[in-house]
């Protein structure tokens, strides 16, 4: 008698391999997004403290990251979102603003805005996981965004 397995049984195997799959696939990607999202707070954390070594050597903030005293990986990817161009890097597009200001756009619907002061999170209105992903950082802030209407969450990191 040959033994070996029917192709029912195969059959079976391969429906609970592609049902399991189907629940942790997209659970792996929330993960790899949320771990991109606080590795990316590093280097907001990093753009800051050089942000105030140049405001202290020259009495203001600059707008080019170019001026700072951080190495930034670049991409040739520049972008523009709300008419206002950003610096393209790995892991997103960075804005720097004349009042210490840090504008981050992630790549995952969702902006940064991140100062010494304050550092709050908003997302596209139409993508419920980067609200989510927001509102995991720290709590609603009672305001909403004026470009987008959507909340401001306070991160707590």
């Amino acid at each position: 008698m040959k033994k070996g397995f029917t192709l029912i049984e195969l059959l079976v195997v391969v429906l609970i391999i592609g049902i399991l799959s189907s629940i942790a696939l997209p659970q792996y990607q929330k993960a790899v997004a949320r771990t991109k999202v606080v590795k990316g707070f590093a280097v907001l954390d990093a753009i800051t403290k050089a942000q105030e070594v140049y405001y202290l050597a020259n009495g203001e903030y600059t707008t080019d990251m170019e001026e700072l005293d951080i190495v930034v990986p670049y991409t040739s990817k520049e972008g523009t979102e709300y008419n206002m161009k950003y610096k393209g890097t790995p892991i997103g597009l960075f804005r720097l603003h004349k009042d210490g200001w840090i504008f981050w756009s992630t790549g995952l619907n969702m902006t940064v805005n991140w100062s010494k002061n304050s550092k709050t999170c908003y997302a596209d209105k139409n993508d419920t996981f980067a609200q989510k992903l927001c509102a995991s950082f720290g709590p609603d802030t009672g305001r909403k965004d004026d470009a987008n209407g959507t909340s401001l969450y306070e991160i707590k990191f």
